[in-house]
């Protein structure tokens, strides 16, 4: 819940995904750059994830 909600203002967003729901490549791209943001700040050392 709490992340869906941080990242698209959607509690329910990962239970959605969980039971089948597919995002939209809007989404999708909205949940990357909140993962990728997440991981320059805990200072992962990571690349952002990246769409072919």
């Amino acid at each position: 819940m709490a992340f869906g909600k941080k990242a698209l203002g959607d509690p329910n967003l990962m239970r959605q995904i969980g039971g089948g729901r597919s995002p939209s490549l809007r989404t999708a791209d909205r949940v990357l750059a909140c993962i990728a943001e997440q991981d320059g700040a805990s200072g992962g050392g990571r690349d952002p994830p990246r769409r072919p």
